[in-house]
């Protein structure tokens, strides 16, 4: 399985799944548990010069300020076995990935998985169903197109 933290991953595995981790910090030698963060590469939500937005950072430094361990995943089509693998033994995730259209991210496939990952016991922040009835953010991603 692919950590960031402790060399097994090979480079390409390591930016295909986490990207950019400038300003994260250290883990916690005996974490509380783990929670994933995940975002998507692209989109205009990311800060100039980093692969993650702007705010993912700070919040998995908080998380981790308060005992777990926490890392940002990027989430593609291409990277789906290998989130799941990394995933086995996580406690909970945050889902950041605004409806819109990224490279290589399926939204079915996305939210799929998601739901695995709740049948292997990963506690959701928030539930894909809620996100799917609450529908704030899919309005915004249909108005995308008509930004000036």
């Amino acid at each position: 399985v692919c950590r960031p933290y402790e060399g097994s991953c090979s480079s390409a595995d390591h930016h295909l799944l986490f990207g950019n981790m400038t300003g994260l910090r250290m883990q916690p030698l005996e974490p509380k548990g783990r929670i994933i963060v995940f975002g998507a590469r692209g989109g205009d939500d990311k800060v100039p010069g980093q692969e993650h937005r702007g705010d993912t950072i700070p919040l998995c430094n908080s998380v981790i300020e308060l005992g777990w361990e926490c890392v940002p995943v990027f989430y593609s089509d291409t990277a789906y076995g290998k989130i799941k693998q990394f995933a086995h033994g996580a406690d909970g995730y945050i889902s950041r990935i605004n409806p819109d259209v990224y490279d290589d991210v399926t939204t079915s496939k996305y939210e799929h998985l998601l739901l695995e990952l709740i049948g292997m016991g990963l506690a959701p922040m928030a539930h894909p169903e809620l996100m799917k009835r609450f529908g704030a953010k899919d309005a915004l991603a249909k108005i995308a197109p008509l930004r000036t």
